[in-house]
C-alpha cells in the first residue's frame, strides 16, 4: 500500500503514521482459494501501513513451489489453511502483524524446518493449527505472544 520514495517521496515512509482520511487506502475481507503456483521467488508479499493494515484475509487450499515463504508488515487478520508450500527458504517475517492463523500448512524445505521472526510493537497472536511442522524452530509451543511483562519477542 505503500508507494515508492522516488514517486511520493516521505509519503513512502510507514512512520509517522498519517492520519486517516478519504485517501487512505484500505484492503480488507479478501479470499482467494484453490489456488496452484508452480514457481515464484516469494509466496506472500504484504506491505500495508499502521493506519490501515491490511485486514481479515483468508488463504485456502493452495499449492506452491516458492524461493522465499512470507513477509509481511501491518497485517491484522490473516489465515493460511489447507496449503502445501515447498520452498527454498523457509521464513515467515512479521512486523506489527497481528491475529495470524497457519491451519493445515506443511512445509516443504532443504532444512525440513520453519523459522518465525516477529517484530513491532502491535505483532501479536500468532498460530499454528494441525500444521507440519507444529511450531516453528525456537518455539516452545504453537502459539506467539507478546505479553506485557516481556515487551520484546519471545516465543
Amino acid at each position: 500500500m505503500l508507494g515508492s520514495a522516488t514517486h511520493v517521496g516521505t509519503a513512502a515512509s510507514r512512520y509517522p503514521p498519517r492520519a486517516k482520511d478519504a485517501l487512505t487506502p484500505v484492503f480488507r475481507n479478501i479470499k482467494a482459494e484453490n489456488i496452484i503456483i508452480e514457481n515464484t521467488t516469494q509466496f506472500i508479499k504484504a506491505t500495508a501501513i499502521p493506519e490501515s493494515p491490511l485486514a481479515n484475509v483468508a488463504i485456502r487450499n493452495i499449492r506452491s513451489n516458492t524461493e522465499n515463504l512470507i513477509t509481511a508488515t501491518d497485517i491484522d487478520g490473516l489465515t493460511i489453511s489447507n496449503a502445501l508450500l515447498s520452498v527454498q527458504q523457509p521464513l515467515v517475517d512479521l512486523l506489527d502483524c497481528r491475529n495470524i492463523l497457519f491451519n493445515k500448512l506443511t512445509i516443504k524445505s532443504p532444512s525440513n524446518t520453519l523459522q518465525v521472526k516477529v517484530e513491532g510493537p502491535l505483532s501479536g497472536k500468532i498460530r499454528f493449527k494441525n500444521s507440519s511442522p507444529s511450531q516453528p524452530t525456537g518455539w516452545s509451543k504453537n502459539t506467539w505472544q507478546k505479553t506485557n511483562s516481556n515487551p520484546s519477542p519471545s516465543k
